[in-house]
């Protein structure tokens, strides 16, 4: 019994990148205008941390962000 609760427990920390599109995140490191940040978030049970851009270029300077978009390791947010 407690063997499957562990395996079930695991298998939910496994995630496709797009499943977080539309998850509320923090940002941890300050987007600066045309560069990268750093989000993080707990989905399934896990922390998650993202480089992190904006789509079109401005800077967010901190707070909770909506991941719009998912391209390889990099989110694109937006400030909630």
């Amino acid at each position: 019994g407690i063997t499957v609760a562990l395996f079930r427990q695991q298998s939910t920390g496994s995630y496709s990148p797009k499943e977080i599109i539309g998850q509320k995140a923090e940002l941890v490191i300050p987007i600066p205008a045309n560069d990268c940040g750093q989000i993080a978030l707990i989905y399934k049970g896990s922390r998650i941390v993202r480089s992190a851009r904006t789509k079109d270029g401005s800077p967010i300077a901190g707070g909770p962000v909506t991941i719009d978009e998912v391209y390889g390791d990099t989110a694109i947010v937006s400030k909630i």
